[in-house]
C-alpha cells in the first residue's frame, strides 16, 4: 500500500500537490461532535449517506446528551459504518469530545464536521483528493446557512439541492 510523501512548499503554497500522483489507498473517518440536537444529526448523517466517497467510517461524538443521541445513530448504521462515543457532559467538553472521538480513528485522514452542517455530496472527496497527494496538510473548507427546513430522506437520497438552498453566494463543496 503506497502513501503520500510529505510536501514542503516555499511560502506555503501547496497548489503544487496537484501534480503529484494520487494515493487511492488513503482512507478516512469523520468525526462529528454533537451536543443534543438529534433533528440536526439527521441531516448531517443524511448528507454523509450521499458522499460521492464511499468507504470511510464516521464517529458521533457525544458531549453528555440529554437526548437520546444512540437512537438517532442507530437509524444509519445499515448506510453508514457508524460509531458512538459518549462522554459526560461538564459545560466546556466539545474539544474534549472531539479529541476523545480522535483518539478511536484509525484511518489515515480524520475529517471534523460541526454537528450542523449538511456536507455536499463532494465534501469528503474534495478533501481527499489532497490527502491523497499529501501526508502533512490541513484542509478546511467553508460553510453556508440554508433558507430551507431540509428532509433528511432528500439529502441523503441526493434528490435536495444544497447549492440553490443556500442563503448566500459562496460555494457549498459541490
Amino acid at each position: 500500500m503506497r502513501r503520500p510523501e510529505p510536501l514542503i512548499a516555499p511560502g506555503n503554497d501547496y497548489r503544487s500537490a496537484m501534480d503529484r500522483e494520487p494515493c487511492d489507498d488513503v482512507t478516512a473517518t469523520v468525526v462529528v461532535p454533537v451536543y443534543n440536537r438529534g433533528v440536526l444529526l439527521e441531516n448531517v448523517r443524511a448528507g454523509l449517506v450521499a458522499q460521492t466517497v464511499t468507504d470511510f467510517g464516521v464517529i458521533v461524538a457525544d458531549d453528555g446528551s440529554d437526548e437520546d443521541i444512540a437512537e438517532v445513530v442507530d437509524k444509519y448504521r445499515d448506510r453508514l459504518d457508524l460509531r458512538l462515543v459518549r462522554q459526560e457532559r461538564d459545560g466546556f467538553g466539545l474539544a474534549r469530545v472531539r479529541n476523545l472521538a480522535a483518539a478511536e480513528v484509525t484511518s489515515d485522514v480524520v475529517a471534523f464536521l460541526d454537528g450542523d452542517c449538511i456536507p455536499g455530496p463532494s465534501w469528503l472527496h474534495r478533501h481527499l483528493v489532497w490527502h491523497r497527494r499529501a501526508s502533512n496538510l490541513v484542509v478546511t473548507g467553508s460553510r453556508r446557512h440554508l433558507d430551507a427546513v431540509v428532509a433528511p430522506e432528500r439529502v441523503a437520497s441526493g434528490t435536495f439541492d444544497l447549492s440553490a438552498s443556500a442563503a448566500d453566494e459562496r460555494d457549498v463543496g459541490d
